[in-house]
């Protein structure tokens, strides 16, 4: 019986991670590029697609620690040619920009150093 109850209770924080829902991204993390200021409402105007429940790893280097939690940011490029808002640019693509379907995410273009 212990063991069920350990099971729920772990399937419960996990399944609740990616709600979406009244959660914060960590400080300085990847919720909109690190900046909260990038709605929705933007990114769907820009041709962006909103992820609701996007990765908190995204952009960090490999085998960085990272939460199991959701974030929100927008997605461009791929071959949907998902847009950016002005003022931010796409990057970090995955699986790389090379690739014809790689999709990146929208960051401030002051955070990304140009």
């Amino acid at each position: 019986m212990k063991g069920l109850l350990a099971i729920l209770v772990i399937a419960l924080i996990v399944g609740h991670g990616c709600t979406g829902q009244g959660q914060q991204p960590p400080p300085g993390g990847n919720n909109t590029g690190g900046n909260a200021t990038l709605t929705q409402a933007m990114c769907d105007a820009a041709n962006g697609h909103w992820n609701e429940c996007g990765s908190a790893c995204r952009g960090a280097p490999e085998g960085t620690a990272c939460i199991l939690m959701c974030v929100q940011y927008c997605e461009c490029g791929g071959i949907a040619g998902f847009g950016c808002p002005a003022g931010y640019e796409c990057t970090d693509y995955l699986p790389s920009e090379d690739t014809p379907d790689a999709m990146g995410i929208c960051k401030k273009i002051s955070e990304s150093g140009k």
